[in-house]
């Protein structure tokens, strides 16, 4: 009774959040261990950032709830330098008691690289709170990375944009094979509103690949595309084939291809200049292996390092440096699972089973991976994607998914996600884009 009563007020209280109330509603979550109250709260505040930042309510979130806030990709902002200033406030209403943890825990969270020069300069190098050695450090990595003095880029979680700006993205082949793009702002509600776009071109899409601003995809008749969908505008680039049963992956200006060479008992990986006319595959470096696995791995990229599963075994994990052109064995996962959908989610990587109940995590920090809640559904055309940071699984033809939530490790069913007249057509890749 007494747990059914807790349940219904943390209901109460998470449909009573607002500006004023979430910083108060955060402490009360973590005092009552309200786990849902703490995470709506944590979303209210990433996504009313700007208003909630001139409220007294701000100053009373918890360090801990400060650092999720802050590093959260969706966090609603104009540029980072509103985060700085926000989270120096923060510090200041009680000093004596914040200063310390600010170098150590904040400040490494905050994104530095990604503000403007008026901003970099006068307001964050000038501040008390930045001149101690830890900070100074931040403010170099800063002040030497790609987006101000175009030297060494910079590669690791403070140089990442935030999507503030997201959209969910469909990409599918419709009617008479036309090349379709669906996308939508938010999930909620009983039914999903989609924007429908169609490029009018008719090529059916055999593979997909992704960059921050572009969709790219393979046809049947070995042609490649990329769609700029701000732009909306199609181009069309060289192609040259693989080898069979490749895995493909994006960086930047190059796609890597990961595949078994059976014949000389080993694994290779090459990469193309997808913008060069009459281009050849290269080899970036081959690890010697006489295992057999004729299925394609499975391969996802985190801060280009390319992590790979299945290559050798079920469980088997490798990780391929982009810059150093090497290849690492990882811990493997604790069971099998395949086929799966792997997903880069705050700097885990996540595994979700397809036709198997189970979703691990994976920290490349610590080489560890944990076993989490798994999905209650399963099925050979379920696909997954990250969306606002959460895990969607979904099914096109039965048009409903689940949606896993991290902070909570908790899985909901969400019905209704495709537009009745589309979701008869295999949804070929669902992702986030800002556009």
């Amino acid at each position: 009774m007494l747990k059914g009563l807790k349940f219904s007020c943390e209901e109460f209280l998470t449909e009573m959040l607002n500006t004023s109330n979430c910083g108060q509603f955060c402490q009360l979550g973590r005092k009552y261990h309200m786990k849902n109250l703490i995470a709506s709260a944590v979303d209210f505040i990433v996504l009313h950032f700007a208003e909630i930042v001139e409220s007294s309510d701000f100053y009373k979130i918890s360090e801990e709830d400060i650092i999720e806030v802050i590093s959260d990709d969706r966090l609603n902002v104009k540029n980072e330098g509103v985060v700085f200033e926000a989270v120096a406030r923060w510090v200041e209403a009680d000093l004596e008691a914040r200063k310390e943890v600010f170098p150590r825990n904040i400040a490494p969270r905050i994104r530095f690289p990604l503000c403007d020069q008026q901003t970099l300069g006068p307001v964050v190098s000038c501040h008390p709170l930045m001149w101690n050695p830890e900070c100074a450090e931040l403010l170099k990595e800063a002040h030497s990375s790609q987006f101000h003095c175009g030297t060494h880029p910079v590669q690791n979680p403070r140089t990442t944009h935030r999507n503030n700006d997201e959209q969910l993205v469909r990409l599918y082949n419709g009617e008479d094979g036309t090349v379709c793009v669906d996308h939508t702002v938010s999930i909620d509600g009983e039914s999903v509103k989609w924007e429908h776009y169609s490029t009018k071109l008719i090529s059916e899409i055999k593979e997909v690949m992704t960059s921050p601003e572009k969709l790219f995809w393979i046809t049947e008749t070995k042609e490649l595309f990329a769609l700029d969908l701000k732009t909306r505008n199609i181009s069309t680039h060289f192609w040259k084939e693989p080898r069979p049963n490749s895995s493909l992956i994006l960086i930047k200006d190059k796609i890597f291809s990961f595949f078994e060479n059976a014949y000389q008992w080993r694994k290779d990986v090459e990469s193309l200049q997808w913008n060069v006319s009459n281009n050849e595959w290269s080899r970036e470096t081959s690890l010697n292996d006489n295992s057999n696995t004729p299925a394609s791995p499975v391969v996802i990229n985190v801060l280009n390092n390319v992590y790979i599963f299945g290559w050798r075994s079920g469980v088997d994990v490798m990780v391929f440096d982009s810059v150093s052109k090497t290849l690492l064995g990882c811990a493997p996962m604790p069971a099998t699972c395949t086929p799966c959908s792997v997903l880069a989610l705050k700097g885990n990587i996540f595994v979700v089973g397809r036709t198997e109940k189970v979703c691990f995590r994976y920290d490349p920090v610590t080489n560890a991976w944990t076993t989490l809640s798994s999905p209650t559904t399963t099925s050979a055309n379920s696909k997954a994607t990250v969306w606002k940071g959460k895990i969607i699984l979904y099914d096109t033809e039965a048009n409903e998914a689940e949606v896993y939530d991290p902070g909570l490790d908790r899985w909901t069913l969400k019905t209704g996600l495709f537009d009745e007249d589309t979701k008869e057509y295999e949804t070929k890749i669902m992702c986030s884009m800002s556009f």
